[in-house]
């Protein structure tokens, strides 16, 4: 239903044990939606060119992990894929 609330689609729903890297997770809709996949119990990792900007965006939300990458360059994406492997993640 195009009027559904993100609370609306979100209710009930139990995404524990489940993993979620959400790009530009610390504003607009990212935001909402790094939100809402913690909220229901999904480890959320948030990939940030402004570290601090995105902690500050995030401060207080549990399950929510930032960790830099620059999608601009590829040693940046290469770096945040192999801390995330490292950390057992798929």
């Amino acid at each position: 239903d195009a009027a559904s609330t993100a609370a609306e689609v979100m209710a009930g729903v139990d995404l524990s044990g489940q993993f979620a890297i959400v790009t530009g997770g610390y504003s607009g809709l990212g935001l909402l939606t790094s939100k809402y996949l913690a909220g229901a119990g999904a480890q959320v990792i948030v990939p940030a060119r402004d570290i601090e900007r995105a902690q500050g965006a995030l401060a207080g939300v549990k399950n929510v992990m930032v960790k830099p990458m620059d999608l601009a360059r590829p040693d940046s994406i290469e770096a945040f894929c192999a801390d995330v492997v490292g950390r057992g993640h798929p």
